[in-house]
């Protein structure tokens, strides 16, 4: 009877090593950059950031995102597991829709699904709407699957926008203009990487009010470049924020027409000068989708920018006798802030 039940313990110990052995022999895969290959289970991964992997042995690693190459899940293991349900629905956008289960991986460039029915796809990331796990799918492997929050502020890679702004600023006489100018303004932005853009824009500006005595026009066309640093205060909210700075070119546009009537006669002063220089922005916004490619925007725009020395030229005349000449004017800061908003198409 003791021999017997020897046996039933050694045959008992064989067949939990030989179960622990075929769960690892199905175990996932992670293949590193730098070639290494690790065996194991899947634990945990945080969507976009890092893997923890489980070996046979107990030991435990975690991966950064950017040093794994791909991942494979055990495809028998899977294959028993879609049979049984967990399934994940893939929503492809043209409409198409697959539900199976995830066996390969490779981070933010494509996913290997596998059918109830054995049928295999290779899915990349720019064909997914969206994944979404099924009732039965484990905490663990829907944690796995589970989409990186794109920032809702660009999506495609290129975008258009455009909108209107207003501003106050100082004029020759070094005293404000008063009311506020009004612009006009487009731009087109490339996304370099997924929070760091570039961004071409022509604006077009006019402030026109009174300048002590001086009723004044001053307008400007510019044309620049801008660097913007894109981040989202929460993975939960679609509101995003950006800042960032740029250079641009100015040309102003000025024109004065002050007149008065005095002993002599009636007289009228016309002044107008054209100049042109390179200033900086700086600038802080943020953005909020109102559909899938359309984004509501507002922002505060710093100008920083000087045109030395201008030349203004002046028409003088006093009962229809005229005379006309050319004086140089101090060096005028045409720095200001200004306040626009609009909207952002990105396709």
């Amino acid at each position: 009877m003791k021999r017997n039940l020897d046996w039933q313990r050694i045959w008992g110990v064989a067949l939990a090593a030989m179960m622990f052995v075929s769960a690892f022999a199905q175990a996932d895969v992670v293949y590193l950059k730098d070639g290494s290959v690790i065996k194991g289970k899947v634990i945990e991964s945080v969507p976009g950031v890092s893997y923890k992997i489980k070996t046979a042995d107990g030991s435990i690693f975690v991966f950064a995102v950017e040093k794994v190459a791909k991942i494979s899940f055990g495809e028998e293991e899977m294959r028993v597991e879609v049979k049984k349900g967990g399934v994940y629905v893939i929503y492809l956008k043209n409409g198409s829709v697959i539900r199976g289960k995830i066996i390969e991986s490779v981070p933010d460039i494509s996913y290997k699904i596998i059918t109830a029915d054995g049928s295999i796809f290779v899915l990349t990331m720019e064909r997914i709407e969206k994944i979404e796990p099924g009732e039965e799918a484990e905490k663990v492997i829907s944690r796995r699957v589970e989409e990186k929050p794109a920032l809702p502020i660009q999506k495609m890679p290129i975008s258009v926008g455009g909108g209107m702004g207003s501003f106050k600023i100082k004029g020759y006489s070094k005293k404000d203009v008063e009311g506020r100018g009004g612009e006009l303004f487009g731009d087109l932005r490339y996304m370099v990487r997924e929070n760091i853009a570039i961004q071409g824009e022509l604006r077009s500006g006019k402030h026109s009010g009174d300048e002590d005595d001086v009723k004044s026009t001053y307008k400007y066309l510019s044309y620049g470049a801008t660097g913007l640093l894109l981040f989202k205060p929460s993975p939960e909210n679609p509101f995003s924020l950006y800042t960032g700075g740029g250079l641009s070119r100015y040309n102003w546009d000025y024109s004065g027409e002050v007149s008065w009537e005095d002993y002599y006669g009636y007289w009228t002063l016309n002044l107008s000068s054209k100049e042109s220089d390179w200033g900086y922005h700086l600038c802080g916004g943020g953005e909020y989708p109102i559909s899938k490619n359309l984004f509501l925007w507002g922002e505060v725009r710093k100008i920083i920018g000087t045109i030395e020395k201008p030349k203004i030229k002046y028409k003088i005349e006093l009962n229809g006798r005229k005379r006309e000449g050319e004086l140089t004017g101090e060096d005028w800061d045409y720095g200001h802030m200004v306040f626009r908003g609009g909207l952002r198409l990105s396709f």
